[in-house]
């Protein structure tokens, strides 16, 4: 299920999710912030109403998060965070400059959004009807501070959602991919950390392949599978044939 991403569930969903571009705000479109507790509860009634339905045995939740690598500005951001850390802000102007200029508000704000991202988790877990597994996405790019445990951009505590999910699917993209070398070194190394960590939480970790662009990838794909120690793989294409054809040739060779 598209969470934060998609403000068509809620009609009339004022967006809220802002951006600095050239000094001014502007909105994101189709963004909703991970603070609307009305946005939550749709999430919570669409949830129910497919357990209600189908009686599935799990349930996923794609961008769960805030939108990366934006920063949110938007008045109910500003007025939480405002009352959160006992600082006058006032405008989205202030909070932009004290975010660069504060390191302790700066690392305030970090821990605030964390907050509000896992408590949204716990919130949607206690309030559906039935036990189902749930499962979230995370972003792989080695390029990121994943060591440090939190994804600043997305307000994500991975080692904290891990004790509220049964799955994680951990989203690898081959653009992403180092291209020196093997190709595959740093990504390999950073989901073995993620993966190892995700194991002593008794967390399911699947690998997340997204648009496979050649029997090349297809290939990396299966060897970043192998040696990470992952649970298992969910590849995403929209032409399954040539894919199964990538597939084939991949393990043939």
């Amino acid at each position: 299920m598209r969470c934060f991403d998609d403000a068509s569930a809620v009609d009339n969903l004022e967006l809220c999710v802002y951006e600095f571009a050239e000094s001014t705000l502007s909105a994101i479109q189709n963004r909703v912030c991970p603070t609307s507790q009305e946005y939550l509860s749709r999430i919570v009634t669409i949830s129910n109403e497919l357990i209600q339905a189908f009686d599935p045995d799990a349930l996923h939740y794609s961008y769960f998060r805030y939108q990366s690598p934006n920063q949110c500005f938007c008045d109910r951001c500003i007025s939480m965070f405002a009352e959160h850390s006992g600082t006058e802000i006032g405008s989205a102007e202030r909070l932009a400059s004290l975010l660069v200029s504060d390191q302790q508000i700066f690392s305030e704000w970090v821990d605030w959004r964390v907050k509000t991202i896992t408590s949204g988790v716990q919130a949607l877990k206690s309030g559906l009807k039935s036990k189902v597994d749930l499962s979230l996405e995370l972003d792989i790019d080695y390029r990121r501070n994943y060591f440090a445990g939190i994804l600043v951009n997305e307000g994500l505590d991975w080692l904290q959602l891990a004790a509220e999910l049964d799955e994680i699917f951990l989203h690898v993209q081959p653009a992403g991919w180092p291209r020196h070398a093997d190709g595959t070194e740093e990504t390999i190394q950073l989901l073995r950390y993620v993966v190892g960590k995700l194991r002593q939480s008794s967390v399911r970790s699947t690998l997340f392949f997204w648009f496979l662009q050649n029997v090349g990838d297809t290939k990396r794909a299966l060897t970043v599978l192998r040696e990470s120690g992952a649970e298992g793989a969910l590849f995403y294409d929209t032409n399954p044939r040539q894919f199964n054809s990538w597939l084939r040739q991949s393990i043939l060779k």
